[in-house]
């Protein structure tokens, strides 16, 4: 039997009633799998997905969440891939949906991502963990304390230098964290200069922390 469910996309998915050949696109999702206690049923993940260690050692590495290895893929006959928009490519996900169960998230906030979470759980039949999962994030971002702002600067890449800036899901988690980012008004993951964090800096005479 199989089940009907619309991803973050708005996609409609055909899932078997419990998935147990998964694939795992993007590293967020192997990690929240493995929360899920799904280990025995993830079948492969990209060369990314180092949380936990013995992922990436344990299971097949179908490619990067950019460049998939569709062989990799082929050979492992999913019948559930999780994918994100924002990590993987649109002509990647477009062929895959062709022939597997293909479910994308789409987070732009907390809630987008608690509702990720709770929909994994339904996917997978592992609702009580998922909830639990949720239930516990809430009570703890519930807990966090409004403070001194800390003033940072998110970088998630060098060679060239990028950061998190504005209309980006680290951004939202950043400010709901009581942290100021210097880069929030740049869109999305602009590219910077070590000389542009100086200059930051001396503008507003404050310190300010890095974060990698």
């Amino acid at each position: 039997m199989s089940r009907q469910f619309i991803d973050q996309m708005q996609y409609p998915v055909s899932v078997s009633d419990k998935p147990v050949r998964i694939v795992s696109l993007v590293p967020s999702m192997t990690e929240l799998l493995f929360d899920l206690g799904l280990e025995d049923r993830i079948l492969g993940v990209t060369r990314y997905c180092v949380h936990p260690e013995r992922a990436r050692k344990e299971k097949a590495v179908i490619g990067g969440p950019k460049t998939f290895d569709f062989e990799a893929i082929d050979a492992l006959q999913p019948d559930l891939i999780l994918g994100n928009k924002e990590e993987n490519y649109k002509e990647g996900i477009e062929q895959l949906r062709q022939k597997y169960p293909t479910w994308l998230c789409d987070i732009h906030n907390l809630d987008d991502a608690l509702a990720m979470i709770a929909s994994v759980g339904q996917l997978t039949n592992t609702e009580d963990k998922a909830n639990a999962i949720v239930s516990d994030i809430r009570t703890k971002m519930a807990r966090l304390s409004s403070g001194k702002t800390l003033r940072v600067a998110y970088f998630i890449w060098r060679k060239p230098y990028r950061v998190a800036a504005g209309n980006t899901f680290i951004n939202e988690m950043l400010k709901l964290c009581g942290m100021e980012n210097v880069f929030a008004d740049l869109d999305r993951y602009p590219e910077v200069t070590i000389e542009q964090l100086e200059s930051v800096r001396k503008i507003t005479g404050h310190s300010l922390n890095v974060i990698y």
